[in-house]
């Protein structure tokens, strides 16, 4: 809870990474957990560094995990594995302006049902 509500207010703009620990799971089916919102530039959200790419974070569960907003750039999501979405949304959605720029770097979707996993 705190975590995402740091991710969603980091203290600046300079793009200084948010650490999530390694295997660390927020679960959206339960309800705590509502999709992330990022809706500034210079976001960099990065499951700690490891040599083994398979202990990547997750993203688990419910209708939609992450919301971009605005004519954001700068933006990095890195060893997150978006996983078991249901219903009719996407994982990641977009309502983006023009300039916009957001890298995935080794994140994976697996086991989700939707519309798209990205729109």
């Amino acid at each position: 809870d705190s975590l995402l509500f740091m991710i969603e207010n980091p203290p600046d703009d300079t793009g200084d990474p948010i650490f999530i620990c390694n295997n660390t799971t927020f679960d959206f089916t339960s309800g705590l957990y509502k999709p992330l919102r990022i809706n500034r530039n210079n976001v960099s959200i990065e499951c700690f560094p490891d040599s083994n790419v398979s202990s990547s974070c997750m993203f688990l569960g419910g209708s939609q995990h992450i919301i971009l907003e605005g004519s954001i750039v700068n933006i990095k999501i890195s060893g997150i594995t978006f996983t078991e979405l249901d219903g009719d949304n996407s994982s990641v959605y977009g309502i983006l302006s023009s300039p916009s720029s957001i890298i995935f770097e080794e994140c994976f979707w697996i086991g989700n049902q939707g519309n798209a996993m990205v729109e």
